[in-house]
């Protein structure tokens, strides 16, 4: 996953990058006499100044239909985010755009084509995915619901790629004991160590609240407030957390590939 800008001296380009799934964002507000990007709509709007643009009726009229708003459209007018999978390269010497775009979902479909589901391929993919992702020269940890799909994840990681990981669990305030007792089984079958993380109790309004400062653009997923809740409990000295996908991404998944 990525969100990068490459600027070419010699050809005199400057070429912006997002990853084909969309993981990283990558904001971009372009004039003839300059060119604006940033990871953040915050960064883009200090760069700016005082002429940070106006809000976006496209994107408000987008967002409450849809819950959200495509790519390239964002909530400030004349700032566009890449699209998943999008590459724009701007020429200096004429102030024109190339755009190319190689979406995470076409490229599925390019390798898979209409073969039929193998579990034993898929494995093995996530298997090689899950390798790429433990490359860090941080400490790093799995945050551990107890659920499927991060136990599989937890399996994968410690008995195909014979890595030590760090479990995280969090207790929230909701009565949770359940997934915690599961997660602590699990990481005693694999010999992993185990965490858990107790979640302060404080009003929903005070959580939501501290979550609107994380939104480059409001967000119209209701877990998000309860995921940055999350993510501020998890110790600080572990600066990479691996997850496991949910199960309706999972099917999405499966549903493509099996296409």
């Amino acid at each position: 996953m990525y969100a990068l800008a490459v600027f070419d001296r010699a050809q005199r380009t400057l070429t912006l990058a997002r990853d084909a799934f969309g993981e990283k964002p990558l904001f971009v507000a372009a004039s003839p006499d300059r060119v604006v990007f940033g990871s953040t709509m915050d960064a883009v709007l200090a760069l700016l100044g005082t002429q940070a643009p106006p809000i976006n009726p496209a994107w408000i009229e987008a967002f409450t239909v849809l819950g959200f708003a495509p790519a390239p459209l964002t909530i400030r007018h004349g700032v566009e985010k890449l699209a998943a999978g999008e590459r724009r390269t701007f020429v200096l010497a004429d102030g024109s755009w190339r755009r190319t775009h190689d979406g995470a979902v076409a490229l599925l479909y390019r390798s898979h084509g209409t073969r039929h589901f193998d579990a034993m391929e898929f494995e093995e993919r996530l298997t090689t995915s899950l390798e790429r992702r433990l490359r860090a020269d941080v400490p790093l940890a799995l945050l551990l619901s107890g659920g499927i799909d991060s136990a599989y994840v937890a399996a994968l990681a410690r008995r195909r790629l014979g890595r030590d990981l760090l479990a995280v669990t969090i207790h929230d305030r909701v009565d949770s004991s359940e997934e915690v007792d599961r997660a602590r089984r699990t990481c005693e079958a694999l010999g992993i160590d185990h965490r858990v993380v107790r979640m302060p109790d404080r009003p929903l309004r005070d959580v939501v609240a501290a979550s609107l400062t994380a939104m480059d653009e409001p967000i119209g997923d209701p877990a998000f407030p309860m995921l940055v809740e999350l993510f501020a409990h998890v110790p600080p000295e572990l600066r990479v957390v691996l997850t496991g996908c949910s199960v309706p991404s999972m099917r999405r998944m499966l549903g493509i590939l099996s296409e």
